[in-house]
């Protein structure tokens, strides 16, 4: 199943936007590109080197690497895990034309996990995500 702007449709994952008001574009940039800002929020520790992204979920051997297979400077990055090609997780900065509103649009493919939790992940992450934005 595929969620995707509330729809559920056939497949593995789902794609949501998500608003983030009164942040800069820079500032998201920072927070989904870099080892930093990954560990402030989708992880407690990212190591971000080249093209190769290495997650550490927890501090008792939970890890996942993946490789980055897009990424436009300022605007989107997108990776495919390493133990599974066909799971991807690509991240896009989006600027409404007429109210420079920033908002992160997400799509996560993951055949590991269903979409509602999926759901339930990315819900808590873009939470932790807009704390360390200052966004409430």
């Amino acid at each position: 199943m595929v969620r995707q702007n509330g729809d559920v449709r056939e497949g593995t994952g789902f794609k949501r936007e998500y608003l983030l008001d009164r942040v800069s574009a820079k500032s998201v940039w920072n927070q989904i590109s870099t080892s930093r800002g990954l560990s402030e929020w989708f992880a407690p520790k990212v190591e971000v080197y080249g093209i190769s992204v290495h997650v550490f979920w927890d501090d008792q051997g939970d890890d996942r690497s993946a490789s980055i297979v897009e990424a436009k400077e300022g605007t989107r990055v997108k990776w495919v895990w390493d133990d599974d090609p066909k799971s991807y997780l690509s991240m896009e900065i989006v600027t409404t034309e007429l109210s420079h509103t920033i908002s992160l649009l997400v799509e996560d493919h993951d055949r590991g996990l269903d979409p509602k939790t999926l759901d339930a992940l990315w819900e808590n992450h873009i939470e932790k995500l807009k704390n360390t934005l200052g966004v409430y």
